[in-house]
């Protein structure tokens, strides 16, 4: 029996899912992480909570996760990402500062899960939530050991930037954002944060993804995500090996 894999426009398209950003992914039997609704569970059971914020069970584990979490990565001071090691294992100030900073901001609007995965991230988020550890759940991998290494394939397939960026590109992070919330498999999006006012964006998303999505959000977001593809940096090259699903 043949087989037509879909396009990537296609599957964002028909399927209500999406295949880019971070995300942490539940594994429920049924394969579902469930928003959490009134009577779902105690709201002082979950941590940091937050009520404009929305959150959901992570499996099995009975943790509820604000479906916007924060992602580890961040910005430096040309607008790449940050992905390296500290010279002797020190935090920068500036670093130090700015982790600091988001954190604060997360755990005001009511973020609870964080995902690192590099050395630096470990060090610099250490800094920034002495004192506050249980604010916060962490979860952490190494970069090194991620599907980015075909090794690792079981199949083929410094100071941050401080810019409040435009309107367009946070509405498409909002749409973005909005659009992998859709999928109830999907336990929380992990984006990179490098600003407060990022932070405040991303939470939008969770509160006006019913209204945003309308068909013409969809047909842009669609369009926005071709031409993002069609310009991925030379670090992130190792995606277009998953380009059909």
């Amino acid at each position: 029996m043949s087989r037509r894999w879909k396009t990537r426009r296609e599957f964002l398209r028909d399927s209500g899912h999406i295949a880019a950003g971070a995300i942490l992914a539940g594994a429920s039997a049924g394969g579902l992480a469930r928003a959490a609704e009134e009577g779902d569970a105690e709201t002082a059971d979950i941590l940091n909570y937050n009520p404009a914020m929305k959150y959901r069970r992570l499996g099995k584990t009975g943790f509820m996760l604000s479906e916007v979490s924060l992602g580890g990565h961040w910005k430096n001071r040309d607008g790449g990402r940050y992905w390296g090691n500290f010279g002797d294992e020190q935090v920068p100030d500036d670093v130090a500062q700015n982790r600091t900073d988001v954190i604060s901001k997360c755990i005001e609007v009511g973020i609870n899960y964080l995902d690192i995965t590099t050395p630096a991230e470990c060090l610099a988020y250490g800094v920034s939530l002495k004192g506050r550890r249980e604010s916060m759940y962490v979860g952490a991998d190494n970069h090194l050991l991620c599907p980015r290494n075909p090794k690792n394939r079981s199949v083929e397939a410094q100071f941050p930037v401080v810019e409040v960026g435009s309107e367009e590109e946070h509405e498409l992070a909002r749409l973005t954002i909005s659009y992998i919330l859709e999928n109830e498999s999907i336990t929380a999006t992990v984006p990179g944060m490098t600003t407060t006012h990022e932070i405040e964006n991303n939470v939008r998303a969770s509160a006006e993804r019913t209204a945003a999505l309308t068909e013409p959000a969809r047909e842009r977001l669609a369009e926005a995500t071709d031409r993002m593809w069609a310009e991925l940096p030379p670090d992130y090259e190792w995606l277009r090996e998953w380009e059909y699903v």
